[in-house]
């Protein structure tokens, strides 16, 4: 009987340990799994802070951009409106005196290319705007000046 007792003893000690041992070891791979969440989450962190930062500076660079656009609109028409502008004139000339234009738009059929100016708006339809047209020789034939939709 005594003999029984011990193995139930020796078990019972062997069981503590086998169970001590791998609540040491559910304890420390808790740790290691927390460890690996932080740092994971700082990673994440710091990709979402870079992110954050990258489109602060798109933006930044999309506002300059909306900026020059009404820059050169009110630039042009200021050149028409004073004559500096005219008929005849190259391309070349227009882009260096007024800017780049917000679009170019070419006439397939009419050979005709087309500039737009307008000032930046949220309004995709802006309703102040200016085109000019330019002939085969890239010479300035024309242009329209359109306040509130209407030509003037």
């Amino acid at each position: 009987m005594a003999k029984i007792i011990n193995i139930f003893i020796l078990c019972g000690v062997l069981f503590f340990c086998v169970d001590l041992g791998a609540t040491n070891f559910a304890r420390q791979t808790s740790k290691e799994e927390k460890n690996a969440k932080e740092k994971n989450k700082s990673e994440k962190s710091k990709e979402g802070l870079a992110l954050l930062m990258e489109i602060s500076k798109e933006r930044e660079k999309q506002s300059g951009i909306l900026k020059e656009q009404t820059q050169n609109y009110n630039k042009l028409k200021n050149l028409l409106y004073k004559g500096i502008i005219k008929q005849g004139d190259s391309y070349g000339l227009i882009k260096t005196q007024a800017g780049e234009p917000s679009a170019v738009i070419s006439g397939d059929f009419t050979g005709e290319i087309c500039w737009m100016y307008r000032p930046s708006s949220k309004d995709i339809f802006a309703k102040d705007k200016v085109y000019l047209f330019f002939d085969e020789k890239k010479n300035l034939s024309r242009w329209e000046i359109y306040k509130d939709n209407i030509k003037q």
